[in-house]
């Protein structure tokens, strides 16, 4: 099984993803650990292209993943058996992101305050601003609106949720008959 979660910043895919790797016992990767190398002070350096398309190729290559991330690569999209879309409103992803910060401590202390306020731009940027044609192919470029469009060749793939209740709804299904 080939599962791509994908959607914007705070939307819960790593716990989705967290769910479907320990019920299928399938590992599970987030997109940063392709495109980044991180390093102990808690900051992360951008790897070069050809070393994160390295590690990308690697990881589709297996028979079985959970790839979770806000880019959207069509390079997984294609090889994906399916694709889960969080697609939750601004204000649903925004309140999602900073309960995290207030509930999850590790994230307060690993973090910090003033990057989840940079994370608040970020996703403000992911919804608000209009697509840049001329970045559209690049995979680190992330814009809900692209998205939307991107998953309108993959329907017969696709899952989307449009709010959180209908993400744990089917997390709780899945618990339930499988």
């Amino acid at each position: 099984m080939k599962i791509c979660i994908i959607g914007p910043t705070g939307s819960g895919k790593t716990d989705l993803a967290k769910e479907l790797s320990e019920r299928y016992r399938i590992k599970h990767t987030n997109l940063d650990y392709v495109f980044f190398k991180h390093v102990v002070d808690k900051s992360r350096i951008e790897l070069p292209e050809k070393k994160w398309k390295e590690n990308l190729n690697k990881l589709v290559s297996d028979k079985n993943w959970i790839i979770e991330g806000v880019n959207p690569l069509i390079e997984v999209f294609e090889k994906a058996d399916k694709i889960i879309y969080l697609r939750y409103s601004l204000l649903q992803a925004l309140y999602s992101q900073w309960k995290r910060y207030f509930t999850d401590a590790r994230q307060r202390k690993e973090h910090g305050f003033a990057n989840n306020v940079k994370l608040t731009r970020y996703l403000l940027r992911q919804y608000l601003q209009e697509p840049d044609p001329k970045k559209y192919k690049n995979p680190k470029y992330s814009r809900v609106r692209k998205i939307d469009r991107m998953m309108e060749k993959y329907t017969s793939k696709l899952i989307k949720f449009t709010s959180r209740k209908e993400a744990n709804m089917f997390i709780k299904i899945l618990l339930v008959y499988n």
